[in-house]
């Protein structure tokens, strides 16, 4: 069990209830998916803003991923398959 908080109320609840107790409203879990490579389907990426060179790393659970919020031209890199793309 994990404490939250209520996204209407802010009070701190468990992550287990179906609804704040202080407000009623119904407690909604989001889960966050990885980015994975679009030729292996692995997690395990690398990504660097290419304008300017800056490079910003972020791990999430033993995932490597480089990012700057709000970047754009960013060349990913698969780490185990070695596949490399551009979002833009």
């Amino acid at each position: 069990m994990a404490l939250i908080h209520c996204a209407e109320c802010g009070q701190v609840i468990s992550d287990k209830a179906k609804a704040c107790q202080a407000c009623g409203a119904p407690v909604t879990i989001t889960k966050y998916k990885l980015p994975t490579c679009p030729k292996c389907g692995s997690p395990d990426l690398v990504a660097e803003k290419t304008k300017p060179s800056t490079l910003v790393a972020l791990a999430t659970g033993g995932v490597n991923l480089a990012a700057h919020a709000g970047s754009k031209n960013i060349k990913h890199s698969c780490k185990t398959c070695g596949h490399t793309w551009r979002t833009n």
